[in-house]
C-alpha cells in the first residue's frame, strides 16, 4: 500500500520529481567523483609528476672492507642499481661528472644518456636544441655567459690525467635554475680509463616511502648505492595534491548546498500541491507520524534513485577524468558508492523532512473546507 501511494505521487507529480532526481543524482556524481579522485588522486597525480624529472639521486654508500677500507661503487653494482630500478617500475638514469678545462677554465662536464637526460630534466628550458650525437654539447646558462660561448660555437676541452684534447659543438644553452647552469652535458659515454664520479637521478613511483623501501632493496641487494630523496621536490607534490583536494571539497560543498536548496524547494512545491490530499488523509484517521512516514518515504525512494544513477555518471566521468589528466584508470573502491548514497538520501530526508514540517502545520478542518 506504502509502495503504491509513494509511485502514485511521485508519477503525479512528475515535474517536481524529475528537477529533484536530477539535482541528486548530480550531487551523487559529483560526490562519486569527489572520493575516488580523492583516493586514487595521490598516487595518480604522483605517477604523473614523474614525467615530470626525477624525486631522488642515487650515489655511491658509504660502504667499507674487511680492512676498513672505503668500497666504491663499481659498474656491477650500477648494473644491480638498474634491475632493481627496473623491478619497481622506477626510472634510473646514470651521469658521469669528469672535470676538465675549457679555455683555460676549471669546467664540470657531465656525461649522459642523451634520452635519460631529457626524462630527467624536461624542465630545462633549453635555447637551441639538446645535444643528440657524440660530438655535440649542452651548456648551462652561466657556464656559456662566463666563456662567452654561444650555440653553434665550437668547443675544446681537456680532461685531467687525459693527454689529447674533446671537441664539442654547442647546439643549446639551458637555464635550470640550479647548480647544473654551471655544467656542460655531453652524451658521449666515458672512456673505462677516465676518473669520474658516478652518480644517478631516479624517479621512483610513489613518494618518500616508496624511495625508502627502494633504497632498502637496494641495500639488502649490496649494491653499495644510496637513495636520497629530493625532499622540496616530494613537499611540493604534497603541497599541490593538498590544494587539489581543499579546492574540490570546497566546490563539492558549495554545490552540495544548493542542490539542498534545490531539492527542499521541490518538496515544499509538492507538499503545497498535495495540501488537500494530505489532509484528507489526516481527517480519516492517518497519524500525523504516518504522513510524515509517507514524505520521508518518498524522498528517501528519490535519494536512492538518485543516488544509483548519480554513481554511475560519476565513476563514467572520473575514469574519463583521471584518463585525460594522468593517463590511467581509476581504480574500484566501496568508498565512492557510499558517498553517493549518503550524499544524495541526506539531502533527499531533509529536504522531505522540511516538507513534513510544513504539512504538520497545515489546518485540516480549513484546507477541507478549501480555505
Amino acid at each position: 500500500m506504502l509502495a503504491h501511494m509513494i509511485r502514485h505521487s511521485l508519477v503525479r507529480s512528475a515535474g517536481v520529481t524529475a528537477w529533484s532526481l536530477a539535482t541528486l543524482t548530480a550531487s551523487a556524481a559529483l560526490a562519486t567523483i569527489f572520493v575516488a579522485m580523492s583516493i586514487d588522486v595521490g598516487q595518480k597525480m604522483t605517477s604523473s609528476l614523474r614525467s615530470l624529472g626525477a624525486n631522488a639521486v642515487a650515489h655511491a654508500g658509504q660502504r667499507r672492507d674487511g680492512v676498513g677500507a672505503p668500497v666504491t661503487a663499481d659498474s656491477a653494482a650500477w648494473e644491480r642499481a638498474h634491475g632493481l630500478a627496473e623491478a619497481k617500475r622506477a626510472d634510473l638514469v646514470e651521469f658521469h661528472l669528469r672535470v676538465g678545462t675549457l679555455q683555460g677554465a676549471p669546467v664540470a662536464i657531465v656525461t649522459a644518456d642523451a634520452a635519460g637526460l631529457a626524462r630527467m630534466t624536461p624542465y630545462w628550458g633549453v635555447n637551441g636544441r639538446r645535444a643528440a650525437g657524440q660530438d655535440e654539447c649542452v651548456m648551462g646558462r652561466k657556464l656559456a655567459q662566463v666563456l662567452g660561448t654561444s650555440i653553434g660555437a665550437t668547443v675544446e676541452v681537456r680532461l685531467d690525467g687525459a693527454a689529447h684534447h674533446e671537441r664539442y659543438r654547442v647546439t643549446g644553452i639551458f637555464e635550470s635554475g640550479d647548480e647544473d647552469e654551471g655544467r656542460m652535458f655531453v652524451s658521449r659515454k666515458p672512456r673505462p680509463e677516465e676518473a669520474r664520479f658516478t652518480y644517478a637521478l631516479v624517479s621512483v613511483p610513489g613518494g618518500e616511502p616508496d624511495i625508502a623501501a627502494f633504497n632498502t632493496s637496494l641495500a639488502a641487494a649490496g649494491a653499495g648505492i644510496e637513495l636520497t630523496p629530493l625532499r622540496q621536490v616530494l613537499h611540493g607534490e604534497r603541497a599541490i595534491i593538498g590544494k587539489i583536494n581543499l579546492l574540490t571539497g570546497v566546490a563539492l560543498l558549495a554545490v552540495l548546498l544548493l542542490s539542498s536548496v534545490g531539492v527542499t524547494a521541490a518538496v515544499l512545491s509538492r507538499v503545497i500541491e498535495r495540501r488537500k490530499e494530505l489532509a484528507l488523509l489526516q481527517a480519516l484517521g492517518a497519524k500525523r507520524h504516518s504522513v510524515v512516514a509517507l514524505l520521508l518515504s518518498e524522498g528517501a525512494a528519490i535519494g536512492v534513485a538518485g543516488a544509483l544513477l548519480g554513481y554511475a555518471a560519476g565513476t563514467v566521468l572520473s575514469q574519463v577524468i583521471v584518463r585525460q589528466a594522468f593517463g590511467v584508470s581509476v581504480t574500484p573502491h566501496l568508498a565512492p558508492f557510499l558517498a553517493a548514497v549518503v550524499v544524495s538520501v541526506v539531502i533527499a530526508v531533509l529536504a522531505a523532512s522540511i516538507g513534513a514540517r510544513r504539512a504538520l502545520r497545515m489546518e485540516t478542518a480549513m484546507l477541507l473546507k478549501g480555505e
